[in-house]
């Protein structure tokens, strides 16, 4: 973080880390949908 450091407004700073944290949650959220459909699509005998 010591590029933000040099700007007076550390602001674009938490906004890339909380934009990074939305494309997480999301990208965890679509592997977790797609993991229940291939649960219920082939179920383990």
């Amino acid at each position: 973080m010591h590029w933000a450091r040099g700007r007076n407004t550390p602001w674009t700073g938490h906004q890339s880390i909380a934009g990074l944290n939305a494309a997480i949650i999301s990208l965890y959220s679509c592997c977790k949908f797609y993991n229940l459909l291939v649960l219920y699509s082939f179920p383990a005998s």
